[in-house]
């Protein structure tokens, strides 16, 4: 079964902020990201729908 959800956000938010960190390293990227805000709301919806597709996945599997 998954790991626990905060456990889950926790590493995926990790991954995701990476993720960004060096996405943001573009100068294109950053005119459309521009705001610390826009960024950890996006991060934080991410981590949340994959925390759920994957929780349906396993679901469906069982």
């Amino acid at each position: 079964m998954i790991a626990e959800k905060e456990k889950f956000l926790t590493i995926s938010h990790k991954i995701f902020s990476e993720f960004y960190s060096h996405f943001l390293q573009d100068y294109h990227a950053v005119t459309f990201f521009n705001s610390p805000f826009t960024i950890e709301k996006l991060i934080k919806a991410q981590s949340e729908l994959l925390y759920e597709v994957i929780k349906l996945i396993q679901e469906k599997d069982e």
